[in-house]
């Protein structure tokens, strides 16, 4: 069944607050922000960008980082994607229409037959299900990242060279919002049968941009696609990515029109944005409700006493949200459940606000935290060993913070700074006790956030799991009434904020985005992993 007939079927309950185009059943009602134009645009020049971090892996599936999504994303396409100028919208990408089965287990997708990889071969359904059959079947050494967005998936078929079938285990309402998402690009079925699957540095995508070059510590380099599907596209001759850790070097960047755009996390900091406009030099800052966004506390589980439930529970009730906001985060954030302040999912901030932690006398708290502490055989604190923090203001305030506030019931964590790169090696050899971050999430919706989160199979080995948890978030994502759903969605998130507690949710910072005018046809989406390929920017000067 087609899916322009079944607006009140499957497909209508995608995701509240999505709308799917091929659907028809309606418009979205975000507007262009004022980067947008009507004027005619221009083609040429190239875009400069400055980057927080280094690329650590260039394979979509096998990243879960903004630091490379926002570098690779350009290079490829997915069979549908989220309308880089409106983000609340699905629309067609390497697929240009699809239909869905009345039982919500079966997506036919109808591919353009105009389409070319970058090393000139073309893109047909065998590659389509090449990629799929990468997670459907994982090997563990590949380390694919969002495996639990991908479990219902059945079987990936051919139907013919143009035609492809995705097949589900059970009906998924969320199915088609993540396969929308930045992260789902389209790879050679060549390429993955020549490396076994592990692609390692090729870079033979689809997308509007092909890769040219990378210096580490430099810059990241793409330009325009000759032969990308939409023949007028990209406007931009290509886009080159400063790396540039330092947060008054960024400043300074796009101060002095070194660079034309800064959108990936973290922004800017509230104070550079005051300096910013107090400049009033005519740069442009979007503040931006971001997914890629709720500061949290990790636990290394394997690591005592965090194994220890009651240990992080002393450790979630003592934190002074409101204060992390001031201090850390300098006014710019919100008190949130799991979800964004704005979510339809999020539990409501009047019931997060009687759970344990977020009590506004936090003498009261304190007192509490202690007699947990106790009951957990450690009346006077303990030696809570490494707090690793990745190197940049955005988390070392938010360390410095948390450390002191620790302290207020006797744990003492030394700090450890180190760059991204040792990070990302630290954490996967599971070499720290906590780390303070900010979780990327690519859309609004539970299979996304939970999933992704805290449901056991996405987890690192390291991670604290909870059966309960993956139970509850299994149950949701099935369910096809969209208000019972939320209801469970609610329950879950008061068990995991009580109870599971594998990290310590804290708040959701504002981001802050500057550009300057002339960047034109750019929209700030809330989750930056979904708005990477730069088609429809052009540049008025």
């Amino acid at each position: 069944m087609n899916t322009r007939s079944r607006c009140n079927g499957f497909a209508a309950v995608v995701a509240l607050g999505l709308l799917v185009a091929a659907t028809g059943c309606g418009s979205a009602s975000q507007q262009p922000s004022s980067q947008g134009t009507s004027s005619e645009p221009k083609s040429g020049g190239v875009l400069r960008t400055g980057e927080v971090r280094e690329l650590i892996n260039r394979d979509q599936w096998r990243t879960g980082g903004v630091q490379d999504q926002t570098k690779i994303g350009s290079m490829y396409s997915g069979l549908i994607q989220f309308d880089p100028l409106q983000e609340d919208k699905i629309i067609a990408d390497l697929a240009d229409r699809w239909e869905v089965s009345p039982d919500g287990k079966e997506f036919t997708f109808y591919l353009r037959k105009n389409v070319k990889f970058h090393d000139g071969s073309d893109f047909a359904a065998a590659d389509a299900k090449a990629t799929f059959d990468r997670v459907i079947k994982p090997r563990a050494e590949l380390a694919l990242t969002r495996l639990a967005f991908w479990k219902t998936l059945d079987k990936a078929e051919v139907i013919d060279p143009y035609t492809f079938k995705l097949t589900l285990k059970r009906s998924q309402p969320s199915f088609l919002s993540l396969l929308a998402i930045g992260f789902s690009g389209m790879l050679s079925k060549k390429d993955l049968e020549a490396n076994n699957g592990d692609l390692g540095d090729k870079q033979n995508g689809t997308g509007p941009f092909m890769f040219v070059d990378y210096t580490v510590g430099v810059s990241f380099e793409v330009k325009k696609n000759p032969n990308y599907y939409k023949e007028d596209r990209p406007y931009l001759d290509g886009v080159k990515q400063f790396i540039l850790p330092d947060d008054n070097a960024r400043l300074a960047a796009i101060r002095t029109k070194q660079i034309d755009l800064l959108f990936s996390f973290p922004g800017i900091t509230a104070a550079q944005g005051k300096t910013l406009e107090q400049a009033n030099i005519g740069v442009r800052i979007d503040r931006v409700e971001t997914l890629v966004g709720l500061d949290y506390l990790a636990f290394n589980g394997k690591h005592k006493p965090y194994d220890n439930k009651l240990v992080r529970q002393a450790m979630n009730i003592v934190v002074d949200r409101p204060g992390f906001i001031d201090v850390a985060r300098q006014g710019n954030g919100k008190l949130a459940s799991l979800f964004p302040p704005s979510s339809p999912w999020g539990l409501p901030i009047d019931e997060v606000m009687k759970l344990p932690g977020w009590n506004p006398d936090k003498a009261k708290d304190i007192t509490l935290a202690k007699e947990l502490l106790a009951k957990a055989g450690y009346p006077n604190g303990f030696d809570g060993g490494t707090l690793l923090i990745r190197a940049g203001q955005t988390d070392e305030d938010a360390a410095s913070y948390l450390q002191q506030e620790f302290l207020k019931i006797g744990i003492k964590l030394q700090q450890k700074r180190v760059d991204s790169t040792v990070f990302g090696q630290l954490t996967r050899a599971e070499d720290f006790d906590v780390y303070p971050i900010a979780e990327g999430n690519t859309v609004d919706d539970p299979d996304n956030i939970l999933y992704g989160q805290y449901h056991g199979t996405n987890l690192p080995s390291w991670g604290v799991k909870d059966s309960k948890t993956d139970e509850l978030i299994d149950k949701q994502s099935e369910m096809l009434n969209q208000e019972e759903r939320k209801k469970l969605v609610w329950e879950i998130q008061r068990y995991i904020m009580t109870e599971h507690l594998n990290k310590i949710p804290i708040d959701y910072p504002t981001r802050l985005a500057p550009a300057w005018p002339y960047v034109k046809n750019w929209i700030n989406h809330k989750s930056v992993y979904n708005n990477t390929k730069f088609q429809d920017i052009w540049l008025d000067k």
